[in-house]
């Protein structure tokens, strides 16, 4: 069974390996690596697409839901490998805070 976890996805998607690092550097079927930007973009602008609602949810734009969560590191310059670890330390749903993280 598969992880609910979107940063395992996005790890797995960007590497083509499992959390634990399997099978290898390489990963099953390295050609059919993405980037991170289409990775992320199969869990913003793709689901909201599916859903008929891209004109309301799916990325950070007038007049769209403010849904989004706020990560301790930036995706786009850590390690691939350390894609699976991330965090978020807050989560906004519809312009309101639900999750404020408390830093250490």
């Amino acid at each position: 069974m598969d992880s609910p976890n979107p940063f395992f996805g996005l790890h797995a998607a960007v590497t083509r390996q499992r959390a634990d690092g399997q099978p290898g550097p390489q990963g099953w079927y390295p050609q059919e690596r993405i980037g991170l930007l289409e990775a992320l973009q199969a869990y913003t602008t793709g689901p909201a697409f599916t859903a008929g609602m891209e004109d309301h949810i799916g990325m950070l734009a007038p007049g769209y839901l403010a849904d989004l969560i706020v990560l301790e590191r930036d995706p786009f310059i850590i390690l691939a490998d350390e894609l699976r670890d991330l965090r978020p330390c807050a989560t906004m749903l519809g312009g309101d805070w639900v999750f404020r993280g408390t830093s250490g």
